[in-house]
């Protein structure tokens, strides 16, 4: 019971990939409490927690103009086209590329 306690305290209020981190080394432990004849079996037990979607990251204005800005200033208007069409439609790098 006290393992209970002890484990519920330790995952209480951690992200998803901690708690699988934290799983992890818990299951090599008792893999190896297993092979020196410690415990009988691997008392771990393994849940799907399933992660959040990340929101997808962009440039903030600051840094879209000055990218742009510099782009244009190397006589680049295929890449200014690029970054714009990045920017205003939410196409992803690798959708564009199979355009």
């Amino acid at each position: 019971m006290a393992l209970v306690k002890l484990g519920a305290r330790y995952f209480h209020r951690s992200k998803p990939a901690t708690i699988y981190r934290r799983q992890s080394s818990l299951r090599t432990y008792f893999s190896l409490a297993i092979q020196e004849g410690l415990v009988k079996e691997n008392s771990v037990r393994v849940r799907n927690l399933g992660e959040p979607p990340r929101a997808p990251r962009s440039l903030d204005e600051r840094l879209y103009y000055r990218l742009l800005r510099v782009v244009r200033m190397h006589d680049g208007k295929r890449d200014a086209v690029i970054i714009q069409l990045l920017r205003h439609t939410g196409l992803r790098v690798g959708e564009l590329c199979r355009l």
